[in-house]
């Protein structure tokens, strides 16, 4: 048993790692019959569905057909997005993945100071009533 415990996932990555951690800290009963492989390929599975633009929810779903329960599919997702999407999106291109819609914090398109939104509006332009 901790053979298989200890044993690195092929090619892991930090992110991939800091997930495992995470998943096996806040998880480990739900998750204590998947193989550090297996996490890691759910939580891969997660980032994809995501960046494709699926719901939460429904990327959720996805991941009881793993065998887990509702509730830890979601906190399993939301892990996935705190610790291993945020890297794959970095390794394909930050740039890319905010072009594309990525994970854009909402706060960020307006900003109190007057200057452009995501949409290219500024706080001036839509004052003036």
């Amino acid at each position: 048993m901790s053979d298989a415990v200890a044993a690195p996932v092929a090619s892991a990555t930090p992110a991939d790692e800091r997930f495992l951690a995470a998943v096996r800290g806040q998880l480990a009963e739900a998750a204590v019959d998947l193989r550090n492989e297996e996490i890691s390929v759910i939580g891969g599975q997660a980032c994809a569905s995501l960046a494709a633009g699926h719901p939460r929810k429904a990327v959720a779903a996805e991941v009881t057909e793993y065998g887990l329960p509702a509730a830890e599919a979601r906190q399993l997702v939301g892990l996935a997005r705190r610790t291993l999407c945020e890297s794959e999106a970095e390794a394909a291109g930050e740039s890319a993945g905010e072009a594309a819609g990525g994970d854009v914090d909402p706060s960020d398109s307006a900003d109190p100071n007057g200057s452009v939104d995501e949409s290219g509006n500024t706080d001036e332009s839509s004052s003036g009533g």
